[in-house]
């Protein structure tokens, strides 16, 4: 074991782990000793060389174990802290380590002198790996980490077991109501296994959370979900099911209706009553049998002077929309997007077409996901060459951080720095972006009581559409906010989105929503007004909205 790194851990616990005390309510508390609070353990141990740790308190307590995530190089240079999984308090969140109170496992207890046994397993992986143990009573806390490495004491790594080769569970598909609770079981194949242990996760934890050591499913809100168990010794193994919340209402539930199909309509409003069609497109969405999405199709039309790099759902000038333009031919265009999903990640790649022929426009993005099926981390490409042989390629990389309550909240990019996210009221109001001349950039939005429930988050995709909340997830066309992947959406519609911008730079503007439903409360129609100014001309686009049945 690094004795350097032991140095500094212990001085770190040092003003937290006093040899006694009291705390406010006059009891008495007693932590580990020092040498306690850093357990070690080589790949082939299944005890740390301090076995446990004792602790003296006159009040109830409870242990949290969480693993603590390994530090990496993030995009851009910027050194990733490591941070706890995210867990349920007074829980073991770990497969590879339990406590013990003598015979038994034992998380909570109540007032005494308490020793608590560190099991662990065989370490496999080949990695080392970390885990904090949180012990709270009353007033007070302290933690122990415990380091297994991922090679044995003379520096080989461990023999690798009988691997498991299979993960079968005992349900693939089930239904529930908000609340309600179940547990899952994992039967792993061969019988004879080393390791037999899986690590569960939820694919949505705002729909339904699992409990990563035990499998107990908790419903949380109307919707469909993926519960995942992994194999703790081979990641590549992994078995799923499709829990659907609010399945056994005698109607069908608002998130068994997938958007089938969006027809948009692009207005231009010069002043005095005159409006002109300023283009239109189609969006065809499809699903797989988890009602994932996995392909967009946007049939519009683009100029044939300049055909428009920019994804369909952004407004395309038509010939003529206004006095000053030049009229020109248009051409059919069709853009396609197509989603892959992978073991915690997934990918999209978005193509052109015109006049039935692919050309060289293309974009991709790519992100990783962590156990809660957020993205964490993400890269994207655009690429055109634009028929004259000077091709343009924008790449980019970006980190995606969340809150306590798994909001969005902060993302860093290497095209847009860092952008800082505040939500109220459930739902993301404004977003700091960056700073000219020591003015602030503040992107804002303010919202009334249309539910964002849909299968798919429109307020992200198309309502939240200026410079500031376009890059706030990291990827500016918004497609993993789209199939729900950074964290809980917003609750609501947005009404009014605005951006500031500089004082005396004239880019100041403003998007107005309204909104239609069906008897489910899901959107038929969006209706966006955009304007610079209430001086200036404005335009509207016009967005139907229909389902599956």
């Amino acid at each position: 074991m690094n004795k350097i790194l032991l140095i500094f851990t212990l001085a770190a616990v040092l003003m937290m782990a006093g040899c006694s005390k009291e705390d406010v309510s006059g009891g008495t508390f007693i932590p580990p000793t020092h040498e306690q609070l850093m357990q070690t353990a080589y790949a082939d141990n299944e005890n740390t060389d301090g076995g446990g740790f004792s602790f003296t308190t006159d009040a109830p307590w409870m242990a949290t174990v969480n693993e603590i995530e390994p530090q990496v190089a993030g995009p851009a240079s910027i050194q990733a802290k490591p941070v706890a999984r995210t867990a349920d308090d007074n829980a073991n969140n770990v497969v590879w380590l339990r406590l013990y109170n003598g015979n038994s496992e034992a998380y909570s207890g109540g007032a005494g002198t308490i020793t608590l046994r560190i099991e662990i397993d065989q370490n496999y992986t080949g990695e080392r790996r970390e885990a904090m143990i949180t012990i709270r009573s009353g007033n007070n806390n302290f933690t122990v980490t415990v380091v297994q490495e991922g090679t044995k004491h003379d520096g080989s790594q461990n023999e690798p077991p009988v691997k498991v080769t299979n993960i079968a569970l005992d349900k693939t598909e089930l239904i529930l109501e908000a609340g309600d609770r179940a547990t899952l079981t994992a039967t792993v194949t061969p019988a004879d296994a080393t390791i037999k242990s899986v690590m569960w996760s939820s694919g949505n934890p705002s729909i339904a959370t699992v409990n990563a050591v035990t499998g107990e499913i908790t419903a949380i809100a109307d919707g469909s979900t993926t519960i995942t168990a992994t194999s703790s010794s081979n990641k590549g193994v992994s078995a799923s099911c499709t829990v659907t919340v609010g399945g056994n209402e005698p109607t069908i539930p608002p998130s068994q209706k997938l958007i089938a199909r969006m027809e948009n309509t692009y207005w231009y409003y010069s002043g005095a009553g005159n409006k002109e069609e300023d283009g239109n497109d189609i969006v065809n969405f499809f699903y797989d049998g988890k009602s994932r999405l996995t392909k967009m199709v946007v049939e519009t039309y683009a100029e044939t002077t300049d055909p428009s790099p920019g994804f369909g759902r952004r407004r395309i000038q038509a010939a003529a929309a206004t006095p000053s333009t030049t009229a020109r031919a248009l051409v059919p265009v069709t853009i396609t997007v197509d989603f892959t999903y992978g073991d915690r990640s997934v990918a999209y790649e978005i193509t052109r077409k015109g006049e039935g022929a692919a050309d060289s426009y293309r974009e991709t993005g790519s992100a990783k996901l962590d156990d809660a099926g957020r993205v964490v981390s993400g890269k994207f490409l655009s690429y055109d060459d634009k028929g004259n042989n000077q091709p343009t390629q924008w790449t980019g990389n970006y980190e995606l951080f969340y809150d306590a309550e798994g909001r969005l909240v902060k993302s860093i990019s290497t095209d847009s720095d860092e952008e800082r996210i505040t939500w109220t009221g459930g739902n993301p109001t404004e977003v700091w972006w960056g700073t000219v001349d020591s003015y602030d950039l503040i992107d804002k939005a303010s919202y009334g009581t249309v539910p964002n429930k849909t299968n798919l988050d429109l307020n992200w995709f198309v309502v939240l559409e200026t410079e500031g909340w376009a890059f706030a997830s990291g990827d500016s066309n918004n497609l993993f906010p789209l199939i729900g992947l950074t964290g809980k959406r917003s609750e609501h519609m947005a009404e009014t989105v605005y951006s500031l911008g500089v004082p005396g730079s004239g880019s100041t503007y403003k998007y107005e929503c309204r909104y239609q439903t069906d008897a489910d409360g899901l959107l038929t129609k969006i209706t966006r007004k955009y304007q610079k100014s209430s001086a200036e001309p404005y335009e509207v686009a016009e967005m139907a909205i229909t389902y599956t049945e």
